[in-house]
């Protein structure tokens, strides 16, 4: 068998097909999330100004706050994300994933609050203007972006309810503005109408049951997704591969690797080569230097054909 010839099976070719999948979806989604939030922000803003309404209140709104998250996330993402299409290879962090995901959270109650709950009384609050975008659009791409980005991390019961801390500071703040000091005192006016309609012994637990449901809703979604992706990635080798096979097909990663990057641009997908190591019972650093010389030979190869 002649190395210089030798490509993986077109199955086993998705677990490079996936680094350009993560990286592509990752760049267009975020940047959508952050054009969109940004655009709905400023709108919003200006439009509030010309009625009167001072600045500092639109911050008030836990709409515009988880907005302001989801789009910070976003932004920081794109960096990752560009590098990933160039490099074939998406990694971030992993506070940036928690950071993520409690954006997530905070905009998809926002969507669920206006369309349910404001949508009946008020239609022009609820998806009027720049509303539409920051209480549907912008959280629907989030939601999507969050769910479509992979980042091969599985979110446990502690890191969700880690991730409804801001919100958790925010109702808390919100019950002693509007309750305990009062708008008549220099507090916020009942903004969501939590104290208005049912008393606010009630809205309230209801509020973070809700909330609660939600968050443990998009992590079950979001698990699920990223078991199935990597059952996907795994299957396409059989249940009992020969270890030979595997290195000579990690060989081959390496070469395509090798072959469709820069030299400045090369990268070895570690965690990938430690989960295979780890569902076939075999040495994650003998496949990275299995991977590495066929990374290697291409590239040499490459260099001297020019």
């Amino acid at each position: 068998m002649k190395t210089a010839d030798y490509t993986p099976k077109k199955a086993r070719q998705y677990l490079i097909r996936l680094q350009r999948w993560r990286s592509l979806v990752a760049l267009i989604a975020c940047a959508v999330t952050v054009v969109c939030s940004v655009i709905a922000i400023a709108v919003s803003a200006l439009y509030y100004g010309s009625k009167g309404v001072p600045f500092t209140k639109f911050f008030q709104y836990f709409t515009t706050l988880s907005n302001m998250v989801t789009a910070a996330a976003s932004a920081f993402i794109l960096p990752f994300a560009v590098l990933g299409v160039q490099r074939k290879r998406f990694v971030y962090p992993k506070w940036l994933t928690l950071m993520h995901y409690s954006g997530t959270i905070c905009t998809t109650l926002t969507c669920f609050f206006a369309l349910v709950v404001i949508l009946p009384y008020d239609r022009d609050f609820a998806v009027g203007r720049a509303n539409l975008y920051l209480h549907v659009i912008c959280p629907v791409m989030v939601l999507i972006s969050f769910l479509m980005v992979e980042s091969n991390h599985l979110f446990s019961r502690k890191e969700t309810f880690f991730c409804l801390i801001p919100f958790a500071v925010y109702s808390v703040l919100y019950v002693v503005m509007v309750v305990a000091v009062g708008a008549d005192r220099g507090g916020w006016t009942d903004l969501y109408k939590l104290n208005t309609f049912v008393p606010i012994y009630f809205s309230f637990p209801a509020m973070w049951l809700l909330m609660i449901l939600i968050a443990f809703g998009i992590r079950r979604a979001f698990n699920a997704l990223s078991a199935a992706r990597q059952k996907k990635m795994y299957t396409c080798w059989g249940k009992n591969p020969d270890p030979l096979e595997i290195k000579i097909e990690v060989f081959g990663l390496g070469r395509l690797f090798g072959i469709q990057s820069e030299l400045n641009d090369l990268t070895i997908p570690y965690d990938l080569l430690e989960t295979l190591a780890k569902t076939f019972h075999l040495n994650a650093d003998d496949l990275v230097k299995v991977f590495l010389k066929g990374m290697l030979d291409a590239v040499k190869e490459k260099e001297s054909n020019q």
